[in-house]
Parts: structure tokens; sequence; C-alpha cells
């Protein structure tokens, strides 16, 4: 079975040939997805712009933070499709649809 190909520092991962943003499954609540550590990190704009244009996201499931307060990617779990993205005070909010593929 086909997943997705990410890298080490990438906000994405590359699944049948289109790059979609990746999101941490801890940060989703019964089908609903918020981050509060929006900021102004250089990714943030590319990232929303994929979220927004594409309506999907790829959910990962994350190692503990590290050190430097980052968390990496540890395993893919599926694609699906989003609606309502909403940028907040520092936040990033939406919610899941339909599952498009379980890896």
């Amino acid at each position: 079975m086909a997943v997705p190909i990410g890298h080490a520092g990438s906000w994405f991962a590359v699944w049948q040939g289109e790059s979609n943003s990746c999101i941490h499954q801890h940060a989703l609540n019964r089908g609903h997805y918020l981050d509060d550590g929006v900021d102004d990190h250089p990714a943030w704009p590319k990232f929303i712009s994929g979220l927004q244009e594409k309506r999907k996201a790829i959910v990962t499931t994350s190692r503990p933070p590290g050190a430097d307060g980052i968390r990496r990617r540890k395993s893919y779990v599926g694609i699906w499709k989003i609606d309502n993205v909403e940028l907040g005070d520092g936040t990033l909010s939406f919610k899941l649809g339909r599952m498009v593929h379980r890896f």
C-alpha cells in the first residue's frame, strides 16, 4: 500500500503525486482541528494556503516534542477532506469531513 512521502522539516507530504498539508492527530477533538500555535514562522502561509485551496489534510501521529519543542511525525493515519478553515488570533481551526483514504 502506498503511503505519503515526507521529509524532516517539511509541513507537507506527497501522496499520489500531490503535496498536502500534514496535521498532528493530537490537535483533533471529535473531528475538529485546533492549533493555537500560529505565529510568525515562515512556513505558516504556504501551509494554510494548502489547506484552504486543496481542502484536504493528511493526519499524522507525532512523537512527543523534543528538547527544541518540535513534534516530529511518527506515522501517517489517513487523508481527509476539510471544511471551514478559520484563522483567529494565533489559532488555526477547521472541521474534518469525509476520509479519502486510510494508510
